[in-house]
């Protein structure tokens, strides 16, 4: 019994705090679009670049969710990780903006030693991207690319 009352409170702790996200676009944006115009994910990228690739997924409602270099970033909910061998902890959440008719993602990485934002840069009519790392002060080299729809955009609803 009181197993039965445990797994019944942990599925109530668990539904008040979960947001239901519903898509209904998806793109990814990479250095360049794949020659064979196969449109693949994230699991059909070589591991080591999955730092250039960013994948999209957004809703009616404004929200959306990045996922890049194997973490996602939500507008709409911070998300922990918890520091492994094969994955730093921290906490990713992201921000958005449009400043003259670029949308600007702002993908936010928190650990306990500093915090990384990635102002990533989408030029939707163009569909090119910008986008620049600054961890603990430091500013790296801006990376560019395209950015591509998938064949099939998926109603989740």
């Amino acid at each position: 019994m009181k197993i039965f009352l445990a797994i019944i409170f942990s599925l109530l702790a668990t539904h008040a705090h979960a947001k239901d996200f519903s898509y209904n676009e998806t793109f990814t944006c990479s250095p360049q679009k794949p020659k064979d115009e196969i449109l693949g994910g994230a699991d059909q990228q070589p591991h080591y670049k999955y730092w250039e690739y960013y994948f999209f997924s957004k809703s009616d409602n404004s929200d959306f969710v990045v996922q890049n270099d194997s973490k996602q970033y939500a507008n709409f909910v911070k998300t922990k990780y918890i520091q492994t061998y094969f994955q730093n902890g921290g906490i990713t959440s992201a921000k958005f903006k449009k400043e003259n008719g670029v949308e600007v993602y702002e993908l936010i990485e928190e650990n306990e030693s500093e915090t990384a934002v990635n102002t990533f840069m989408l030029n939707k009519k163009a569909m090119t991207f910008t986008s620049r790392i600054r961890r603990g002060g430091k500013n790296y080299e801006p990376t560019s690319g395209v950015c591509y729809q998938h064949i099939t955009n998926h109603k989740t609803k």
